[in-house]
Formats: structure tokens, sequence, C-alpha cells
């Protein structure tokens, strides 16, 4: 038997939507025709440009970054230039879900966001969740880093023990 791939496309709040066993050689091209289809499924906000967007609840729970950055429009790249529709300036996040736990991963796309919101944040979640992707080329810092997220603490004696 040889080997497969399969292909999702979520619709509206991450609910699967589409299912498709593929074989290997149609994977490349079959996931193009499922991110289109995803792309339509999409939830979506009726305007192009928006001056102020306000999210009453962010959603790690719903979303990896508890918003959706293509839904949101705040995906612009690091110059500002907007990349897609819609167009948001300016992005005011007034809480989180409980069901986030306090994990505020994508709270840092907000411009504005309220004390209520950085009460919720629990930082050793937050900082794990960002630590996925982190490379650090400093040990000590990554050691540091590390202890202090599974809530250790740890007095280095020497330089070179890192």
């Amino acid at each position: 038997m040889g080997s497969h791939g399969g292909g999702t496309a979520d619709g509206r709040i991450s609910v699967l939507a589409i299912i498709r066993a593929l074989e290997p050689n149609d994977i490349l091209e079959k996931e193009k025709e499922l991110l289109v289809q995803a792309r339509k499924k999409m939830a979506r906000i009726p305007f192009s440009d928006i001056d102020l967007l306000i999210v009453d609840e962010m959603e790690k729970n719903i979303s990896g970054t508890g918003m959706d950055t293509n839904v949101t429009g705040v995906n612009r790249d690091i110059l500002g230039t907007f990349t897609s529709e819609p167009r948001t300036r300016r992005l005011f996040v007034r809480d989180l879900t409980p069901e986030s736990e306090g994990n505020a991963l994508g709270v840092g796309f907000a411009d504005f966001t309220t004390t209520r919101l950085v009460q919720k944040i629990d930082r050793q979640k937050t900082y794990l969740n960002c630590m996925t992707g982190i490379v650090m080329d400093y040990r000590r810092k990554v050691w540091k880093l590390v202890v202090s997220v599974v809530g250790l603490s740890v007095i280095f004696p020497s330089r070179r023990i890192l």
C-alpha cells in the first residue's frame, strides 16, 4: 500500500468543512484547490477599509493568534503595507475569553487594549506558546527563559555552565 495524504479546509469559526484523501502526487495541486474553497468559506468583514476595528473578545480557543488575521485585516507586512482586504488601520481588543485560559498570544496585534484583558493574561501560558517559534542564539538567555516558563529560578554560579 502506497503513501497517501490528506487535506482539510475549515469553514467559519473553525468548523471542519471539507476533508479529502489525496494521492501523494496530487497533494500540491489539490491543496491549492482546498485553499481556494477554504477562503470562500472563511468569515469576512464586509468592508474593504477599516479605520478602527473593535474586537470584543480574543479567542485563543478558536484562533491560534486569538484573532484570525485574515478576517481582521491585521496582516500587513513589516513595512506597514496591506497585503489583502480588509485593510484595518487600528485594532482595539477589549477582552479575552475564559476558554483562552489566559493565553493571549495575539494581543500584540492590537494597537489598544484594556486593563481588564491585561489582568487576565497568564504570562506563563502565553510565553510557552510564544516559545514554540523562538530561536535564540544566546544559550544563557534561552536557559533563563525556559527555566522561568516552567516556574523555576536558577542562579548561575559560573559563566562556564552554559
